[in-house]
């Protein structure tokens, strides 16, 4: 009896644990995409700009792009509307050629392929396909469009579909994005991201990509939670749009953007626009340096990340010319910034005194910034000269002085000691061995003499 209710007991035991197997195994799916989320929050300004028409044929607006000053705002079920940047004057409004239910337009870049016959605007790739894993690719005038091609995703694993494609200017190469979960409250969410090469406009109209096309192995982002909006790539990062209309921080999310590493995939930045901007946002693009934001309200935005950057002090540089101090001046500015050009005309350089300012462009994760830098250059100031390694006769020495400003180094060879000069004389050496023999040895060879004894 006991040994029968010792039985059931494991039984029970076994039954329970295999019970918990599911539970187990969405925690280590889980941690399999955790990421660390460390990020820096940036301030940032907002200049408000036109706003575009929020409804086209009772269709709201989504994503956009701007090409040649002109802005093509996309609205759902693949509608179009155009408009000048520096105005907002209306161009046009049309049907894009994937004009179709499902067609969301979540999101829209241009490529840097012209078509055949295009002369004004690349072609344009509009993606955000609520139900099939495509994009589509848009020859477009302001006035009008047409579909050329068609890029099917038929790839594993599958994920939530309404997936958007980014292009990669840096790396040439279509970066696709999709959700892990439609559930946006869902935090154990991730963004699941898969790479192509970009194909020819003439490569055929539909092109059908699976795993193997892809140029590397598929990979994630952590999910900030929200709806995921329209993204652009700037130089090595992606822009993220995120936020949610009915609340400002409804499930955790908030109005603004994060950042990703292209090349790490790491969560680095992000900016919030909350109680700046309480809509939600529908896309970005960075165009001819600057950022720009659209909201679901139809408002346009310039948005200008407040990045901070010690634009003083930058004492001292040592340059002996305006080329070396541009040069030394780039290699401290520090990341995330990275250099980008200099107005030589606005180096304003005392080299008597050494003060300086100079208008330089950064590069930020966000936009292009325009700020002086000032400092102090002057030309490198030695100290005297030390041996660090003597001269022997068989190598040679160096001896070094270092910039008190800097720490550069200057060094110069000391020559190989002289050899000492080698005696040659005549070595004689006796011998006696019953007959007295003398042995001279040279470097020319050897001279014996033998002298027979006497007998008595």
């Amino acid at each position: 009896m006991k040994k029968s209710r010792s039985l059931c007991r494991k039984v029970l035991i076994y039954l329970f644990l295999f019970s918990l197997l599911p539970v187990f195994s969405v925690a280590l799916s889980a941690q399999e995409y955790e990421k660390d989320t460390d990020y820096v929050i940036d301030d940032a300004e907002i200049e408000y700009l036109f706003t575009v028409d929020q409804y086209l044929e009772e269709h709201v607006v989504q994503g956009f792009a701007i090409q040649n000053g002109v802005v093509f705002q996309l609205h759902d079920g693949g509608r179009c509307s155009t408009y000048k940047l520096d105005t907002g004057e209306k161009l046009g409004q049309f049907h894009l050629g994937s004009f179709y239910t499902h067609n969301h337009c979540g999101n829209g870049n241009f490529g840097w392929v012209y078509p055949e016959g295009n002369t004004e605007f690349p072609a344009l790739y509009v993606s955000g396909d609520l139900t099939t894993k495509a994009c589509y690719v848009e020859n477009v005038t302001a006035t009008s469009a047409e579909l050329i091609q068609t890029i099917y995703f038929d790839i594993t694993p599958s994920t939530y579909t309404g997936g958007q494609v980014i292009l990669d200017r840096e790396r040439n190469r279509i970066v696709y994005m999709q959700r892990e979960k439609k559930n946006i409250s869902d935090h154990t969410n991730v963004y699941r991201m898969f790479e192509f090469p970009i194909p020819a406009l003439d490569a055929g109209k539909e092109i059908r990509y699976t795993n193997a096309d892809m140029l590397c192995e598929p990979y994630v982002l952590p999910f900030y939670p929200g709806i995921y909006q329209g993204a652009c790539i700037y130089g090595d990062t992606i822009l993220q749009t995120h936020g949610y209309s009915k609340g400002e921080t409804e499930y955790g999310a908030k109005v603004g953007m994060v950042c990703y590493d292209t090349v790490t995939h790491d969560f680095t930045r992000a900016f919030d626009l909350t109680g700046m901007i309480n809509v939600e946002p529908q896309g970005a693009f960075v165009y001819d340096g600057r950022l720009y934001m659209n909201f679901v309200n139809g408002n346009f935005y310039e948005i200008k990340p407040k990045l901070s950057i010690p634009t003083k002090g930058y004492d001292i540089i040592c340059a002996e010319n305006e080329e070396q101090l541009l040069a030394s001046l780039a290699k401290k500015v520090s990341a995330p910034y990275a250099w980008k050009d200099a107005n030589t005309e606005s180096l304003n350089w005392n080299t008597q005194t050494g003060g300086f300012s100079v208008s330089v462009t950064l590069q930020t994760p966000y936009n292009d910034m325009q700020v002086t830098l000032t400092g102090t250059a002057l030309g490198h100031r030695f100290g005297e000269w030390a041996i660090t390694s003597h001269a022997t006769e068989k190598t040679t020495g160096k001896s070094t002085r270092t910039c008190i400003y800097c720490g550069d180094t200057e060094t110069k060879l000391l020559e190989k000691l002289p050899a000492e000069d080698e005696p040659n004389p005549m070595i004689p050496v006796l011998i006696c061995v019953g007959t007295a023999a003398a042995i001279s040895f040279s470097a020319v060879g050897i001279t014996i003499a033998v002298r027979k004894k006497k007998r008595a």
